[in-house]
This record gives C-alpha cells, structure tokens and sequence, in this order.
C-alpha cells in the first residue's frame, strides 16, 4: 500500500462535507491534516455551546496528534478538557461526541466516545466489507479505541450520527466501494452524498478518504 513516499496514506483525498438542519448553527465541526490524522465532533443539539465544545474538542485533539500522541491520547485530552469547560460554564447538559483517527505508517489509529462513528472499508478473500466502531460497542459505553492494519483499507469515512443513521450498513458499503473503485466519485462528492442523504433531520456531517 505504500506508495513512493513510503506510506499509505500519502496523496489520500480527503473529502469533508457538513450540512445543517435549520437551528441557526450547525453544531459539527472537523479538523483534518492528511500527514497527520482526523477529528469529527457532534456537539450536543439545542444544548447551550454544543458547537463550542465540539470546535474545542477537535482542535484539542489534533494538537495533541501533532505532537506525537496516539488517536487515545488524544481524545482522552479533549475528553477532560470539555469536561473541565462544561464545569466551567455551569451547564451540565452541555456537551460533544468525538471521533479521532489518526494515521501510522502500517495501521488506522480510530478512537471514539459516542456516537460519531467511523466505517472502514477493508479487502478480504470473500470481497470487500465494512468494519464500523458502531459494532464494536454501545455508544454509551464511554471510550474505545481500536487499530486497523493499513494493508487491508480501500478507503473510510467518519460521520456524525445525523449522516450514518440514514446509511444502514449495506448502503455504507456500496457507498464507500463505489468511491474506492476506478473512475469513481471524488471524496468530496462521497460525503456529500452521505451528509445531504440525512435530510435535514440533524446536522449531518461526513469525512470520507479515498486512498490513490
């Protein structure tokens, strides 16, 4: 998978698209570096600085990625960091989920709390299936992470739950294996797709990378 550069994800296209269902301000956000790794917070909906905390919580977390922290590290930091503004600003309903990927050069670093999840598309000797954190835990089961082997992906995305609720699995498959394919969809036009398929029930965010 590696290419002249020597790693995977050299040259990946990175495809990032958010649309708001109305409220006055779409409370996603997502920072993403292509040498370096991925955030894609949801803040919590109609709560107060849903949209604060989840802009704080992903530049929290791609500074610690920057430094050299693993995808846990990071989200971890962010976690008590938003933890620490919600006392702060004495709002205890207020809060974000967050999903943080970050690349190596032989695996996919994806760590999460919550409901913001991230779907992989991996070859196999039976075809090719999607592998999602949704299916590793509840999303109330607080924070997980898990690492996948760079050789086995074609290509994934990270969406907030207002994109994937509206994508059952079998969807989220052709989608993302049509955007891995030759000739295909750019990334962009990818996560388009997934975040205007929401309809404008929640603010839909979705962050799709297709590897060259």
């Amino acid at each position: 998978m590696a290419n002249k550069q020597g790693h995977w994800y050299d040259g990946a296209e990175i495809g990032v698209c958010s649309v708001g269902c109305g409220r006055g301000a779409n409370a996603d956000y997502v920072c993403c570096e292509p040498q370096v790794g991925i955030c894609v917070a949801d803040g919590m909906g109609g709560a107060p600085y849903g949209d604060f905390l989840a802009r704080f919580s992903c530049h929290v977390a791609m500074a610690s990625l920057r430094e050299g922290g693993s995808a846990s590290d990071a989200l971890q930091v962010a976690r008590l960091g938003v933890q620490d503004l919600v006392k702060t600003i004495d709002s205890p309903k207020s809060g974000t989920t967050l999903t943080v990927v970050r690349f190596t050069s032989r695996h996919l670093q994806v760590a999460w709390m919550g409901d913001t999840a991230c779907f992989v598309l991996l070859r196999g000797a039976n075809g090719a299936t999607v592998r999602s954190t949704l299916e590793t835990c509840s999303p109330c089961e607080g924070q997980r992470s898990t690492m996948v082997e760079a050789d086995a992906i074609m290509g994934f995305a990270v969406c907030t739950d207002g994109a994937w609720r509206m994508a059952d699995d079998e969807v989220m498959a052709a989608i993302l294996h049509e955007c891995a394919a030759a000739d295909s969809p750019s990334a962009k036009k990818t996560a388009a797709r997934l975040a205007f398929g929401a309809e404008g029930r929640d603010d839909a965010t979705a962050v799709v990378v297709k590897l060259r």
